[in-house]
């Protein structure tokens, strides 16, 4: 991602409603350490790239994950990435310990295994509305 413009910086007001949450929510995510924007003295801005990171954070709530766990997987994408979206382009070493990246590494398997049983029961709730249409 290239860097952002400062067209293309958004205020918090704007950035929360395009990720579909309230400007109270991001200062919360920011307080937690989840989401880190732009600072310009007083300012803090935010770009597409943070309202994507958002809509993951709230999209891995929906799917169970705790803060804490979240705060564990943002933390993998700022050695990625840094605040404005653009890739670093140094080897700094994952900011996590063994204990959580096994953690992650479970809850990870878990979540696999429950995604193919869900999907297992979709395809089998598929076949059975086609022949209930068809007959």
């Amino acid at each position: 991602m290239a860097r952002a413009s400062a067209k293309t910086r958004l205020k918090i007001g704007d950035a929360a409603a395009q990720a579909g949450v309230t400007a109270r929510t991001l200062r919360y995510y920011e307080e937690l350490g989840l989401v880190e924007p732009i600072k310009e003295g007083a300012q803090r801005e935010f770009t597409s790239y943070h309202v994507t990171l958002v809509q993951h954070i709230q999209q891995l709530k929906q799917l169970g994950f705790s803060l804490e766990e979240i705060k564990q997987i943002t933390a993998l994408k700022k050695v990625l990435f840094g605040p404005d979206g653009t890739p670093r382009r140094t080897h700094d070493p994952i900011p996590l310990s063994r204990g959580q990246v096994a953690a992650l590494q479970e809850k990870t398997s878990r979540l696999k295994t429950a995604i193919a049983e869900q999907q297992e029961l979709l395809e089998r709730l598929e076949a059975f509305l086609q022949r209930s249409v068809t007959q």
